[in-house]
């Protein structure tokens, strides 16, 4: 039997739809603002990436210095000149590559220039060169941050190194307290300079002196302790102790100062 669905299959055709070709165009030109705009995006990156690479460089390099003086603090002595030598240089590229002036950069560096000749006397000439440049990087850092108290008693400290207690001096000190009254390395370094200078101060200054020593006593602290053996081998341990507050007065006692 004949297949008679066959018969009305629909005959398959080839299509004649015509097919489109997709043209291409070409890319538009850039036009001459849109070459600018690109070249100064390009320039503004590299130099925002160069400017982050100095930066990282002078904070790892600060970074150096503060573990060699926070290693000599622990020693309490004079580095060797191989280390401090070292220490400086981390110290100067990182006031050098940062960029703008750093007063916690510059501060640091006039640290590590303190600390050449630390344990030389009063007035030395040995150390005088390396303590005039320790002054000089503290001034720098004033100027750019000139309430900061701990580098107002770090240049009242290396005045009173040099053997220099004039009106500079005086004004260090009077600046220190004034904006770190309540901060005990401040207060610390004052106490400490007063004590060691106790016959040229004033009677004003004696006073000023014993509030720092008592505010540090106060704390019971190493550097408490540490005070209060300065006072005893200065022979000023009654008159820091006479008048002490209770705190204070408690360590006098414990140390066996009599008040």
């Amino acid at each position: 039997m004949a297949n008679h669905r066959d018969a009305f299959q629909p005959e398959r055709r080839l299509s004649t739809t015509p097919s489109y070709v997709r043209h291409v165009r070409p890319p538009i030109p850039a036009s001459p603002l849109q070459r600018l705009v690109l070249v100064a995006v390009a320039a503004l990156a590299l130099a925002m990436l160069a400017l982050a690479l100095r930066m990282l460089d002078a904070t790892l390099a600060a970074s150096r210095s503060e573990q060699y003086l926070q290693h000599w603090q622990r020693q309490a002595r004079e580095p060797a000149a191989q280390a401090w030598q070292a220490a400086f240089s981390a110290a100067q590229r990182a006031v050098e590559r940062y960029p703008v002036a750093s007063g916690r950069y510059l501060d640091r560096l006039g640290q590590v220039q303190a600390w050449r000749h630390m344990q030389q006397p009063v007035g030395a000439l040995l150390a005088a060169e390396s303590r005039r440049a320790a002054l000089e990087a503290y001034q720098r850092a004033l100027a750019v941050r000139p309430t900061w108290p701990n580098t107002w008693a770090r240049v009242a400290h290396t005045y009173y190194a040099l053997g220099d207690t004039s009106a500079s001096f005086v004004q260090a000190q009077e600046q220190a307290n004034r904006l770190g009254p309540y901060r005990p390395a401040v207060q610390g370094e004052l106490a400490s300079i007063g004590l060691r200078n106790w016959p040229q101060l004033s009677a004003t200054q004696r006073v000023t002196t014993l509030e720092s020593a008592h505010r540090v006593l106060n704390g019971r602290t190493d550097a408490a302790r540490d005070l209060l053996d300065l006072a005893q081998t200065l022979g000023l341990q009654d008159v820091l102790c006479h008048g002490a507050p209770p705190a204070a007065a408690a360590l006098c006692k414990y140390r066996g100062i009599r008040i």
